[in-house]
């Protein structure tokens, strides 16, 4: 299961990122994953929305069926 960061402190990394402050930065201020800056930014950028991601449980099936 992937890290749930709160909902402030995504706020607070794009705060810093919309300043100007670099991603580089932001990813030693926070100790956060430049990859997941990256993600938010996209996320952001994309839907307009900072909210984690909704994850199902569970087995994937292999198969599916024709219909």
């Amino acid at each position: 299961m992937p890290r749930v960061y709160s909902l402030d402190l995504r706020e607070r990394v794009l705060t810093d990122c919309d300043s100007g402050l670099s991603s580089e930065a932001v990813v030693e201020k926070y100790n956060v994953s430049p990859s997941w800056v990256y993600s938010l930014r996209k996320q952001h950028r994309e839907t307009g929305s900072i909210t984690t991601k909704e994850y199902k449980r569970g087995r994937k099936n292999k198969l599916t069926p024709y219909e």
